[in-house]
């Protein structure tokens, strides 16, 4: 069985400098994806919710194995790594004018941070970062079309174009569906009926009756041999014989 030997001050002390080190930043971006695709899954859009949803669990599982397998590999790991040199002289060569340089780097970032002045403008910035973040994704609207799915070189960006630029902004025709059938012999309910599409064809930019298609206006015109848009006050037309029926459907 192999055993390894884990002194206090040896590789067990590096083995807790590096989580020391490494814990926080680990730690941190964990919580920030984590949280980032949480938001993610609260769109109503279905396919974006179930990618964040298995994105965010996908980096909770990542944390959690970087605890409990990053560690003791490292710690297997640091058994065969070969002693740090302590006993050379590296005065005059480029490792310690490197370090040298990236203590004075620093040095003047911490200073410069240090100052108020410094601070407060830092957090003027971060205050207007918030502002327009909170009304970016107050006001952001999550729309899945064609133009972010297709690869850009798709020729289908063209046929999409027109369809957005064209059909939607000058003819979009919408669909209404009655899915309670009603009782047209009642005069009062199909009184109603007409109101409401009267209602609908009278909404602004739209093209009117003359582009509607409602199968049951025609059916009763037909019927009553009226050429009335809206033929309010219709008898029943059950009592209709049989043969005018026929014509009508025919």
């Amino acid at each position: 069985m192999m055993q390894f030997d884990l002194h206090p001050n040896g590789e067990r002390t590096a083995n807790c400098v590096v989580y020391e080190e490494c814990g926080p930043s680990i730690g941190i971006s964990s919580v920030t994806n984590v949280l980032s695709f949480g938001i993610g899954a609260l769109t109503p859009t279905p396919e974006i919710r179930i990618f964040c949803l298995g994105t965010a669990l996908s980096m909770s599982l990542t944390f959690v194995f970087q605890l409990i397998l990053f560690g003791p590999v490292l710690a297997v790991a640091a058994g065969y790594e070969a002693p740090y040199r302590t006993d050379y002289n590296d005065d005059g060569t480029w490792r310690k004018k490197l370090n040298t340089c990236l203590e004075t780097v620093v040095r003047v970032h911490c200073d410069i941070v240090s100052n108020k002045i410094i601070a407060v403008l830092i957090l003027f910035a971060l205050l207007v970062y918030w502002y327009f973040a909170i009304s970016g994704v107050i006001n952001m609207k999550s729309r899945l079309d064609a133009a972010k799915i297709l690869p850009l070189d798709s020729p289908l960006h063209r046929s999409y174009s027109l369809l957005q630029d064209y059909v939607w902004d000058e003819h979009f025709t919408p669909k209404f569906y009655v899915d309670a059938p009603f009782d047209i012999t009642d005069v009062t309910i199909t009184n109603q009926f007409w109101d409401m599409l009267k209602e609908l064809e009278s909404i602004h930019n739209c093209r009117g009756p003359a582009y509607s298609y409602v199968w049951f206006r025609d059916f009763v015109q037909q019927i009553n041999n009226t050429e009335e848009i809206y033929p309010y006050g219709v008898k029943t037309v059950l009592c209709t014989p049989l043969t005018t029926l026929a014509d009508a459907f025919a």
